[in-house]
């Protein structure tokens, strides 16, 4: 099972979501062609959901990827982001601290590399552009 911290107003924002088009939870599982149980569990807050169930949610509402993504919690407002950044952000996500620690330096040392070639612009921590 995904573990998914959302943002506070994602399940009430899912909720509006259906309300918005008369439809149940029932309704948007057969939609997003998931089991019902996954939909309740968010609604809920009792579970998280990956990638793929959330990709799921998105299509069935017709809303894009990434405005759910952001809703719950797995990428920051106003930063783009695909899916191949998602499944890394969810594997990561997933390893134990210390391998977190050696990927994380890892990175660092690419993309220093690369910020000091000036293929980078940088941007203050925790920053999405627009932002800086």
């Amino acid at each position: 099972m995904y573990s998914t911290v959302y943002s506070m107003n994602f399940p009430e924002w899912l909720q509006k979501q259906l309300d918005e088009r008369g439809w149940n939870q029932s309704d948007l599982a057969r939609a997003a062609g998931v089991a019902r149980g996954s939909i309740g569990n968010i609604m809920r807050g009792e579970s998280g959901a990956g990638p793929e169930l959330l990709k799921a949610i998105a299509n069935a509402l017709g809303v894009p990827e990434t405005e759910v993504f952001q809703l719950a919690g797995l990428m920051r407002k106003n930063h783009s982001i695909n899916d191949r950044s998602a499944r890394l952000a969810y594997r990561i996500s997933q390893l134990p601290a210390e391998d977190q620690e050696t990927i994380d330096a890892m990175i660092d040392g690419l993309y220093n590399r690369r910020k000091n070639r000036g293929e980078i612009i940088d941007l203050p921590d925790n920053a999405a552009p627009g932002e800086a």
